[in-house]
């Protein structure tokens, strides 16, 4: 019995040992789990007839765009202006010493220079007669400069300007500029500073803050309209660069009218300098015109007074009750205005009409000029009694010592007319003040 039940468990063992082997086999042989590092095909993928998708086309890349650099500004170059504005000397000094109060020029005080110094200056008038005068070490004059003794033109810069040159020789310790009036706050002059034509602009485009922006505004009430100026030579721009362009050129510019600048040097609203010199002749002259706004402004040289030789000065006049051209005197400044009123608004009766009142002029010396206050003040009456808008500039302070810095050299060619400074400084004060009349 022992034996056959030692049989018995030899059996069951062996059997027991089969299952376990039996197990082990299948876990072994059981598939493996899909892994991101051994994916397993899919058969709807390798065989496009079995989708029901059609397989989507790469899409193209984007083609690189290009994007242009801003055009940089241009840089002030660093250079010293030894061309002091605030210390000029209205007129000239010549080889000799000898000096004229010539209001055409302007001579700065003393440079002092070294031998083999190179001095360049501009915008130097190629048609000048001499540009400097040089000084001995005791500051004795020594004689005038030219292009014929010593200066060499470098570089055109516009109309009959340039950049010019001189090389200092051995007896010269002193220098002084002698410049066209017109060029006084746009003259540089550097020793041992070399500029181009390209320098000096970009150094006094940044240096005058005062300069209206560079396209005229799509937005402004000027835009667009048809615009007569008259007057005398301030309205003219006589000593502007160009001659003419003025504050008529300047609003065209940057605020957009189509300017006519009918002005004239030397004439009046009165008849003192003769019925041919009168601005309502400007006005008569653009009656076949089309206009949107009619701007005039006179009575300096009506205060100023004759060139014959006969020395009078028009009358100041007296406001009349009357609309009737008939009734004015026109041998008076407020008869004159009253004339010029009358004739705009029979041929522009559909236009806007303004004056403007000149800035203040202290220094001016001749006729009644440096105090016109009694003009405007029956000028401003007459300006109400027709309902046309004035722009007093006689009494602003602003203006007069801020902007135009009257009883400096800076932006007044002589006491009565503005330089190309001034006209850049002033014109945006009256643009400014013509949208608000037109809107």
């Amino acid at each position: 019995m022992k034996s056959n039940f030692h049989l018995f468990r030899l059996m069951m063992y062996a059997l027991l040992c089969g299952m376990l082997f039996a197990a082990l086999g299948m876990v072994s042989c059981a598939p493996q789990s899909e892994t991101p590092d051994d994916p397993q095909p899919n058969p709807m993928e390798d065989d496009p007839s079995k989708s029901d998708q059609t397989p989507k086309p790469e899409p193209e890349p984007a083609p690189e765009q290009t994007v242009e650099p801003e055009p940089a500004e241009p840089e002030k170059p660093d250079l010293t202006n030894l061309f002091n504005t605030d210390t000029l000397q209205m007129g000239w000094v010549n080889g000799a010493g000898q000096s004229s109060p010539d209001g055409s020029f302007r001579t700065c005080d003393m440079i002092p220079v070294y031998e083999d110094d190179v001095v360049l200056f501009g915008a130097a008038v190629t048609t000048q007669g001499w540009h400097m005068v040089v000084y001995d070490e005791n500051e004795q004059p020594l004689r005038d400069v030219t292009i014929h003794n010593g200066l060499t033109i470098l570089e055109r810069l516009q109309d009959d300007t340039a950049i010019m040159q001189y090389v200092v020789p051995a007896d010269v310790a002193y220098l002084r500029m002698v410049c066209d009036g017109r060029y006084q706050s746009l003259y540089l002059v550097t020793v041992n500073e070399p500029f181009n034509a390209e320098d000096y602009f970009a150094y006094f485009e940044q240096d005058n803050p005062n300069a209206p922006s560079v396209e005229a505004d799509p937005s402004s009430p000027l835009y667009g309209l048809k615009a007569l100026f008259c007057g005398d030579s301030i309205s003219y721009g006589h000593y502007d660069i160009p001659a003419g362009y003025s504050w008529a050129g300047r609003i065209q510019k940057y605020y957009g009218t189509i300017s006519d600048n009918r002005s004239r040097s030397g004439w009046c609203l009165s008849t003192v300098r003769g019925a041919g010199g009168q601005i309502v002749n400007q006005l008569k002259s653009a009656k076949d015109g089309d206009y949107d706004l009619i701007v005039v402004q006179g009575g300096v040289n009506d205060a100023w007074g004759s060139t014959d030789g006969t020395n009078i000065i028009a009358p100041v006049g007296e406001v009349t009750d009357s609309f009737d051209v008939k009734d004015f005197d026109t041998t008076t400044y407020a008869g004159g205005l009253e004339e010029f009123f009358y004739y705009a608004r029979q041929y522009f009766p559909d236009a806007t009409l303004c004056y403007i009142i000149s800035f203040y002029m202290p220094n001016a010396g001749v006729g009644h000029v440096g105090d016109m206050e009694e003009y405007y003040a029956v000028g401003m009456e007459i300006c109400d009694k027709w309902g046309v808008p004035y722009l007093d500039m006689y009494h602003d302070d602003y203006l007069n010592y801020e902007l135009l810095e009257i009883g400096t050299a800076k932006c007044l060619q002589d006491p009565v007319h503005p330089n190309a400074l001034g006209y850049d400084r002033i014109s945006p004060y009256i643009g400014d003040w013509l949208e608000t009349v037109v809107e």
